[in-house]
């Protein structure tokens, strides 16, 4: 003791603070670090266990959404050997229930991309602004001849009759996984 006893007080003082630094240094690396990282391991399983017990609601949720988006899929798949025939059919329909005549019904346009048939026809409708309204929403929601992919109005005149007349230019595609090879 005799050592420390011959010391000044600022040197003593300078022994202290150094002393205080490596114990709190020699306590964090022994103790405070290996705690912390215990901690965070058991935060992390804390929040696993968690999603365990969330998981059945999120499976539930999931199956939800498969099922919708399979019938979503089914709604936009057509057969196509049927197709044209039972499109004309259900257009001409709902366009007499509407007042609204079919100016026009272009032939379908067949697309393949990433194992999809995509066929898209362009139909003309000439009618009243309500009239037009309402065959489109019934051709997209009661009785869907395809996927209405675009509608554009357009106000044209009939040079002959010297009238304008309000055009719906619907875009309807039809959408089908094509079956594999095999």
């Amino acid at each position: 003791m005799k050592p420390i006893a011959s010391l000044t007080y600022k040197r003593r003082n300078q022994l202290l603070l150094l002393g205080a630094v490596v114990f709190f240094v020699l306590a964090y690396q022994v103790s405070i670090r290996p705690t912390l990282r215990l901690w965070q391991e058991n935060e992390s399983q804390r929040t696993m266990l968690q999603q365990l017990r969330n998981a059945p609601q999120a499976i539930r949720r999931l199956q939800a959404q498969k099922q919708q988006n399979q019938w979503l899929m089914r709604s936009f798949q057509v057969d196509t050997t049927q197709s044209e025939g039972l499109a004309l059919n259900r257009l001409t329909a709902t366009c007499r229930r509407y007042g609204v005549t079919v100016a026009s019904l272009s032939p379908s346009q067949h697309t393949v991309r990433n194992g999809y048939s995509i066929e898209t026809r362009i139909a003309k409708l000439r009618g009243s602004f309500h009239g037009l309204v309402q065959t489109v929403y019934s051709l997209e929601y009661v009785q869907p001849i395809g996927r209405l992919s675009s509608v554009r109005y357009a106000l044209e005149e009939d040079r002959k009759q010297h009238r304008s007349f309000l055009y719906a230019y619907l875009y309807v595609q039809t959408i089908v996984q094509e079956k594999p090879a095999g």
